[in-house]
């Protein structure tokens, strides 16, 4: 199978390229200067902030990836996100029809809903905060109106993790543990989360080729976690003793119903919250 996967340089994409490298034909869109070609991977210098031609990439494709991102700070960084997180949806959109891809993934966020109590469905009317989910949800639309011509998924992501990955969720909170500040909590210590590990986020991305899933699915762990325990089981991990501190705000969950997934994708053996964590921090610990 040709794949094209963009967003070469994310935490995502390194893991997946590394999953499909081994049977499939890759070619990656990187920010970053090209990669010298390796085995079934092929690198295209692409940087979706500016202009570009589709031209670089294959002629032909099966499946298209879209897995890019940006998390830049709003407003500062607006047209950034803007450029990167939902105006290059459509043009590598375009490119899809163009090679004559059968199918379309693209890469949003759970965050589309907005903040529930308990966890969000695909029906739920997507209420998204802020600017970075605003933009995420704009290229959920954009992707649906190629669904007469493509099979689009839309992967609904809640906040994958694992060694390697920085400045996210898990990352920030063990810095903000390190550095000896407090952890914020809302009342009832929410938000509470349904975390998913690297390897399982890049099965449901495998499973995705070979499924009809169409349209919106979450995908997320099957526990459920709140933010002061979260803290607690990364102090541990990283040997410090968490500080919280009491904001007395009201919040919702950022927690995602997997019914779909597991419809649409099977099942298979999740990793679990506690060995997740584990795995993330040890490898931080060897280097």
């Amino acid at each position: 199978m040709r794949v094209v996967i963009a967003g070469g340089g994310g935490f995502l994409s390194r893991h997946l390229i590394a999953r499909l490298a081994s049977s499939h034909e890759v070619t990656v869109i990187s920010r970053k200067p090209a990669q010298v070609q390796s085995g079934n991977i092929c690198y295209r210098q692409i940087d979706f902030m500016n202009s570009w031609d589709a031209g670089v990439l294959p002629n032909q494709a099966d499946v298209v990836f879209h897995l890019a991102a940006s998390y830049g700070a709003f407003p500062a960084h607006a047209r950034e996100l803007f450029q990167v997180n939902t105006a290059s949806v459509q043009q590598l959109l375009d490119y899809a029809l163009s090679a004559g891809a059968t199918r379309f993934v693209l890469a949003s966020s759970g965050g589309v809903y907005g903040r529930h109590d308990g966890p969000c469905r695909e029906t739920d009317t997507p209420e998204p905060e802020g600017f970075y989910a605003a933009g995420k949800y704009a290229a959920e639309l954009i992707a649906r109106e190629y669904a007469s011509r493509l099979q689009v998924s839309i992967l609904r992501l809640y906040f994958p993790y694992g060694p390697g990955q920085t400045e996210r969720l898990i990352p920030a909170l063990a810095a903000t543990l390190r550095r000896g500040d407090p952890v914020r909590l809302n009342r009832a210590d929410k938000p509470r989360l349904t975390p998913i590990y690297i390897d399982d986020a890049v099965e449901a991305l495998c499973r995705t080729l070979q499924s009809p899933a169409t349209g919106a699915v979450n995908i997320a762990g099957d526990e459920v976690v709140n933010i002061r325990d979260l803290a607690g089981m990364v102090g541990r991990l990283c040997g410090v003793t968490p500080k919280y501190q009491d904001t007395g705000l009201e919040s919702g969950d950022w927690m995602g119903n997997t019914t779909r997934m597991k419809e649409l994708l099977g099942t298979w053996p999740m990793v679990s919250l506690e060995a997740g964590l584990a795995r993330t921090f040890a490898a931080s610990l060897e280097h």
